[in-house]
């Protein structure tokens, strides 16, 4: 069953729709350390990013913390967490038992 109301202890399936992609912290610092300042004293720092999620990706697990707004963490079989917003268009959930 395809839902985007969310309640702690359910059971999901979330499918990422789009690449979910983070700044690279290790590349941003190295890129601030080789940064010059061009002739007008204006420093430019491309921000590195990587893909976290791929689209494509399915993640398994039971939902805790779910909040009035949608925002919950699924925990996973593996033992860490990840934080979605059910409403956002970025994923798709479905609930695969109670």
């Amino acid at each position: 069953m395809l839902t985007n109301d969310v309640q702690t202890g359910q059971c999901v399936r979330i499918t990422h729709l789009c690449d979910i992609i983070a700044t690279d912290d290790e590349a941003l610092a190295v890129a601030f350390e080789q940064a010059k300042p061009d002739g007008r004293g204006i420093t430019r720092v491309a921000v590195p990013k990587k893909v976290v999620i791929a689209a494509g990706t399915i993640c398994e697990g039971i939902i805790t913390d779910a909040d009035d707004d949608g925002f919950f963490d699924l925990n996973l079989d593996d033992g860490n967490a990840i934080g979605y917003y059910a409403h956002g268009p970025s994923i798709l959930i479905e609930e695969v038992r109670q």
